[in-house]
């Protein structure tokens, strides 16, 4: 329980962290809105319009993932999306589901996908929101995941932090319950140990 407090409290602080800099950003646009000259209005909309735009790019780019994800891509076109020196997180109890931890490059973003459709199979994957700012996309839902091996079901929010370059993913980070996932797999490979072990004699 405490863990599923925690996900949803990272959940909120990051997208309040993304709103917080649309809505200062908002606000600036208004204060400029009064400029004390002709040039620093014309300078003011010039810089609002760059940033409306990398906005927009990066809420594309965002909606771009969730799409090859929705239709089953291949690992390989997902990957695609991703710089090669990709920046790629889940944070939880890492040792158990290959994907969870922390790791370098594009390849990590195949495994991940490659790996979770081997283990996880997908119930429910809604998306309640995407939202950017010129420096990051924020796409926020709620998962729920059944472990193929048990049949065990897994719901919790979700939070997936973007960053790009080169209008390519430079860094994912998910944020959910990853340690009940990992638990569920634990439990299913220790029952199943010793079903291994006297296979083997």
């Amino acid at each position: 329980m405490a863990m599923k407090f925690n996900v949803r409290t990272s959940i909120l602080l990051l997208a309040a962290s993304v709103s917080g800099y649309i809505a200062s950003a908002h606000a600036g646009s208004a204060l400029a809105a009064t400029p004390p000259s002709l040039s620093s209005a014309n300078a003011g909309s010039s810089s609002d319009r760059g940033d409306s735009q990398l906005v927009e790019k990066n809420k594309r780019l965002a909606k771009q993932l969730l799409g090859k994800m929705g239709r089953g891509d291949t690992p390989e076109e997902i990957a695609s999306l991703c710089t090669s020196n990709l920046d790629f997180s889940i944070p939880g109890n890492d040792g158990v589901l290959p994907w969870v931890g922390h790791q370098h490059g594009s390849a990590a973003m195949a495994a991940f996908v490659r790996d979770s459709r081997k283990m996880v199979k997908r119930v429910r994957f809604e998306v309640k929101d995407v939202i950017a700012d010129k420096d990051r996309a924020v796409i926020l839902g709620d998962l729920e995941t059944q472990i193929v091996s048990t049949g065990k079901v897994i719901k919790t929010a979700y939070a997936i932090e973007l960053t790009f370059s080169d209008e390519k993913i430079a860094s994912f980070l998910m944020l959910e319950d990853s340690f009940a996932t990992s638990n569920a797999a634990q439990k299913a490979i220790s029952r199943g140990a010793p079903q291994q072990a006297s296979d083997g004699k």
